[in-house]
């Protein structure tokens, strides 16, 4: 507008111009002489009229310009001194005047401007890769993601996980084309889904049925949202079809066990039955589920029930109890196990003893029977001559004999016996009249169509006589054969047992493999930020943790099939100490007890012994000793030599009683775990054997003589230990099986009151530290070293997460690597690419990895070529399976889940791999960032007591509940100035250690 104002102002100034111009030449004209100029007057007034009106529009033209160009030129510079940009403004300014300045203004904000406009072009860029980065994770989701219409169900946007789901290739052939509403295998999974969103909003975690395009069926679990202002609902879906049939063979299971399986609450109402065998209910399932036991059995069996259901839940344990009970107006026995599944609730698991009982009462009256026919007559006895001739015969009716009538007085071994026994017994009575011993032997013949078994002993009694004895053994035979069949059947449910220990081991182990090393691989990737690389320490240390407690479950298991072995390795025995005192020390702290670790200055560092079983008898005493003990505190001794005199030097002890509970006058008297000069002189590496002694002591209440006879025993508890309900009694008899296997001996002393010592040895070896540690590198790999030839590794596994996992790990350091599912594809992988090392898993189909490498090595053999490394990778837990492995070829044993640094070493020490490592700096900042954090703090119950009491009860018992996601949810409530407590309540959780936030909140 303003441009078209100046224009026309420009135009109007140049008529003016023209105007004047011509007025003046007309003036000029006009005061010529007339004889120039003819017409004189005419020319002189129009000649002053042109000029009048030309300065008449010259004047107009400035007023113009004045008000609509110079007017706001003159308020714009003006302005200038207050705008923003008036500082750069000064930098290029003249100082002649504001007009003559402000073009240099106008450039600045067209520079400005330009700035402006690269710095949105800038964020658009950004925002398109962030909108691709989603987008990417959005289309490689392992999970189906989806967005659809909630009034017809209509697929709005999926991704191709979501569209792989229900059996098409692509999810733009169901977006916008089908309905989520086509896919529901059932119409009322639907409606129920249907009407819990418009109840809430939203639905988590549904299961429901959904047929695929093929119209194969799957079982689906999905959560959404209702997003109320595109009237949609964005939400997840994954296969679970895997696991409704794993739920489903469990059922199988149960339905294949011929016990009755009860759940009964504190009550006595029953909560579920299920039963297989419904003749031995004494009424229908339907009519004793929600009914009480008062309801359902006589008044007097009810009574037993309610006591043993309050006792369970009383004490924690597991209790055994028979009974007789009327059935269909037949009694029967049953033998019942009642075991507490919570505060609440027990599980009555009930098993048919009838058969057994009546064998029972059979056998007694069998063996009633057996006892007055031996005192009656149990041997046939009778004198013979040295021909052969009876001289005396003592027989019952009862004693059957070939011929009867030939047996008699004055007849002859030939008489009464067949040929060949004839001449066997005549050559026993020469030879026990020739040497003057006893002979026995057995004899088979067959009485009244029956093969009977006999022992015969033959004694001389006079020169030419010998009484002979013969023993019916048939049933003692027959014994014999029942228990080799009951041996052998004992075996073979022995050899179940192991094969159903391996497959748990593998079944177990083999998923913690891929937690383990994806955890593993996704810390190696170095792009995550400190919290994420938190979590993910979480998550592995929770896997670790997992690991150990599947470890323990199967040593127990292997215990109790006969299966403990020793399994000596070098390891830092001060490490292991010091990780006891870290385990024990906010328990103990907790408690307000003094917790003391003593080390003999000549203790070594590395030692050669079963550090599994060693540390599980340390933290079994150690565990005991805190938990029992409420005043003074707790000490562990650790030297070599004989052991500690009695109760001498107790210095510690009794610093620990005069505290009586508060120990804040204690001085601490823990030596420090790492050597000294001194002590690294004195555990200089020795060959020689040599025994360590261990002792706990503690201040608790002590052990009753009584108790002390049967400490050891399984399933056996100290009075204190009956009272404080917790704990089986397996622990100590564990640990004293521990510590025979590695060559000692638990001994106790205690006096009731006045606290107890634990002591034993064991048979150990000192080890060095350099060369015979198996130390494993704990830098990252991050590449190969140059100037080496490329290695070709081979990974076999059934498993694909597995196979992955390790094509990873290869791959991303510069390995070549190839994969095969079975051993059958391995051979085949070797054959065409002759790989310098293979991984190779042992239970796999088609051909296994046993087979799969005797036929590699054969192959070798026979075309006179090197054969590949071969490395055995598997989840077993049993030393034996390492032998088998080498057995078979292999060349190492490598146990799932395995750390990456185990496998780099492996096939740096085989292949001689020179590797690139990462810099652990950072890491190692940081983690020392943390370990000053954690040390500023002291969580106490005192550091407890800043939040409401209310919040300390729930914490309380959600703890006691063993809740953790309950306690989360409460240290979440924590405000940020407590931001230390809360970090500390979560480590407990992490580490598995609810038991001292009950103990803080008590």
């Amino acid at each position: 507008m303003m441009r078209r104002q100046i224009l026309l102002t420009i135009g109007i100034t140049l008529l003016a111009l023209t105007a004047i111009l011509y007025g003046i030449a007309a003036t000029l004209l006009a005061s010529m002489p007339s004889t120039d100029y003819k017409q004189g007057q005419p020319a002189q007034f129009l000649a002053w009229s042109t000029f009048g009106v030309g300065l008449l529009f010259s004047v107009i033209t400035l007023l113009l310009v004045d008000r609509l160009v110079l007017s706001r030129l003159a308020a714009l510079s003006r302005a200038v001194p207050h705008s923003n940009h008036y500082k750069q403004f000064k930098q290029v300014a003249n100082g002649q005047d504001e007009l003559t300045d402000l073009p240099a203004y106008i450039n600045i904000l067209l520079t400005e401007l330009d700035q402006a406009e690269q710095l949105r072009q800038q964020a658009a860029i950004a925002h398109q890769q962030s909108k691709a980065k989603l987008q990417n994770l959005f289309e490689n989701s392992l999970v189906g993601i989806f967005r659809v219409r909630l009034e017809d169900g209509l697929i709005l946007d999926a991704n191709q996980c979501f569209a792989t789901m229900l059996g098409y290739n692509s999810a733009a052939i169901i977006i916008g084309q089908k309905h989520s509403t086509d896919f529901y295998l059932d119409p009322i999974e639907q409606q129920q889904a249907l009407a819990q969103i418009s109840l809430h909003g939203g639905i988590h975690s549904f299961e429901a049925q959904f047929r695929r395009q093929d119209g194969s069926v799957f079982w689906g679990l999905f959560s959404c949202q209702l997003d109320q202002a595109s009237s949609s609902l964005d939400g997840v879906l994954v296969d679970i079809s895997q696991t409704k049939r794993a739920e489903a063979e469990l059922q199988g299971l149960l339905a294949a066990m011929p016990d009755i399986i009860l759940v009964y609450n504190r009550e006595g109402r029953c909560l579920k039955l299920f039963s297989t065998n419904h003749s031995w209910l004494v009424k229908p399932i339907e009519e004793q589920v929600d009914r009480t036991i008062y309801e359902n059995l006589p008044p007097k069996l009810a009574e037993l029930y309610q006591r043993y259901i309050s006792e369970a839940l009383e004490t924690q344990s597991n209790l055994t109890v028979e009974y007789s009970l009327d059935v269909a107006a037949q009694p029967m026995w049953f033998s019942a196990s009642v075991a507490p599944i919570s505060n609440n609730s027990v599980v009555w698991v009930v098993r048919n003893i009838t058969a057994r009982k009546q064998a029972e009462e059979a056998l007694y009256e069998s063996e009633a029977t057996n006892r007055a026919l031996i005192n009656a007559i149990p041997d046939l006895l009778f004198r013979i001559q040295q021909d052969g001739t009876y001289l005396n015969i003592q027989r019952s009716k009862h004693f059957r004999v070939i011929n009867p009538d030939q047996l008699a007085i004055g007849t002859t071994v030939n008489n009464s016996l067949p040929p060949a026994l004839a001449e066997q017994r005549m050559h026993y009575v020469h030879q026990a009249l020739n040497t003057g011993e006893l002979q026995i032997y057995e004899q088979e013949l067959v009485v009244d169509d029956e093969l009977k078994h006999e022992e015969v002993r033959i004694v001389p009694c006079q020169e030419h006589e010998v009484m002979a004895m013969v023993r019916d053994i048939t049933a003692r035979k027959r014994g014999e054969e029942a228990l080799q069949r009951s041996v052998e059947a004992a075996e073979t449910a022995n050899r179940a047992k192991s094969v159903f220990l391996a497959n748990m081991s593998h079944e177990l182990r083999t998923p913690l493999n891929a937690i383990l090393g994806f955890t593993q691989l996704l810390m190696r990737g170095g792009a995550l930020n400190p919290k994420q690389t938190e979590q993910l320490d979480t998550i592995n240390r929770s896997g670790e943790h997992l690991l150990t407690l599947i470890n323990d479950v199967l040593e127990m298991s292997k215990i109790e099939a006969g299966r403990v072995t020793l399994n000596q390795t070098d390891f830092d025995l001060h490490g292991l100490l010091n990780w006891l005192q870290q385990m024990f020390q906010l328990k103990a702290q907790s408690k307000k007890l003094q917790l003391i670790i003593e080390l003999a200055s000549d203790l070594p560092q590395y030692i050669r012994a079963d550090e599994s079983k060693l540390r599980q008898v340390l933290v079994n005493l150690l565990g005991n000793a805190v938990k029992f003990t409420e005043h003074g505190g707790v000490a562990l001794r650790v030297k070599r030599g004989e052991e500690r005199g009695e109760r001498g030097e107790g210095k510690e002890r009794e610093g620990m009683k005069e505290a009586g509970g508060d120990v804040s006058d204690l001085k601490p008297a823990l030596l420090s775990l790492q050597p000294t000069a001194e002590r690294k002189q004195a555990t200089a590496f020795s060959p020689q054997p040599s025994a360590l002694i261990f002792e706990i002591e503690d201040t608790g209440p002590g052990i009753t003589s009584n108790d002390l006879e049967h400490l050891f025993d399984p399933f056996v508890q100290t009075e204190t230990g009956r009272r404080s309900q917790e704990g089986t009694g397996l622990g100590l008899a564990i640990s004293q099986k521990f510590v025979q296997l590695m060559g000692g001996e638990i001994r106790v002393r205690s006096t009731w009151g006045s606290g107890s010592i634990f002591s034993f040895s064991i048979q150990t070896d000192t080890a060095e530290a350099a060369g015979q540690m198996p130390l494993i590198s704990r830098q990252e790999v991050i590449g190969l070293a140059a100037g080496q030839p490329s290695y070709r590794i081979l990974a076999v596994d059934d498993r694909p997460e597995n196979r992955a996992l390790l094509m990873e790990l290869l791959t991303s350091v510069g390995f070549e690597a190839q994969e095969a599912s079975n051993g059958q594809e391995a051979i085949d992988r070797w054959r065409d690419w002759q790989p310098h090392l293979i991984w190779m898993d042992i239970r796999m189909p088609v051909v296994d990895g046993y087979e799969a490498t005797k036929q590699i090595a054969a192959a070798c053999k026979a075309a006179d070529v090197v054969p590949p490394i071969i490395i055995a990778l598997t989840g077993s837990v049993f030393e034996e399976d390492r032998k088998v492995a080498l057995a078979n070829g292999c060349n190492d044993f490598v146990r799932k889940p395995f750390r990456a640094e185990i496998l780099f070493e492996k096939m740096a020490d085989y292949l001689g791999v020179r590797y690139i490592y990462a810099d652990s700096q950072q890491s190692s900042a940081v983690s020392s960032q943390l370990a000053a954090q954690a040390e500023s703090f002291m969580l106490t119950a005192e550091s407890v007591s800043v939040m409401p009491d209310e919040w300390v009860e729930q914490l309380h018992q959600a703890a006691v509940k063993m809740n953790a996601k309950l306690v989360l949810n409460l240290i979440e409530q924590i405000p940020e100035p407590h931001a230390q407590l809360a970090q500390a309540l979560t480590q407990l959780v992490d580490d598995f250690c609810i038991e001292a936030i009950v103990d803080l909140t008590q």
